[in-house]
């Protein structure tokens, strides 16, 4: 049963009300579908609230550099997500050959791009 439904404008400085908001309704789900800047907000307020629903992160919000590494991976423990790419930041694929091959072309035609900044193994 969905309890409620809580859009946010993304010109909003904090989603903060909006997961009081749905805390206090008893939501036990939270389905996220949010820019990385409030999916990185809504990692850190559950934590801090203490509110621990089935959550799950759309694709977007999924990113590890960008969401949950600036949230704090403890924050994101329990967190769902699906992603359809080769994470630059997963070691499994530092021996893909297809990535290694993006890599190759990369670091020929754009050498000047800061990629996968926070990747250790590249």
């Amino acid at each position: 049963m969905i309890v409620s439904e809580e859009p946010f404008d993304i010109s909003e400085p904090t989603i903060e009300p909006h997961l009081v908001k749905l805390k206090a309704l008893g939501a036990d789900v939270l389905l996220e579908v949010a820019t990385p800047k409030f999916a990185a907000q809504v990692l850190k307020r559950l934590a801090e609230i203490g509110w621990r629903p089935l959550h799950s992160l759309s694709y977007v919000s999924a990113s590890i550099g960008s969401v949950i590494k600036p949230a704090g991976v403890e924050t994101a423990q329990g967190a769902m997500s699906a992603a359809y790419f080769k994470d630059p930041n997963d070691p499994a694929w530092k021996d893909d050959a297809g990535f290694i091959e993006f890599s190759e072309f990369v670091d020929r035609y754009l050498p000047q791009t800061e990629r996968y900044v926070d990747c250790q193994w590249l």
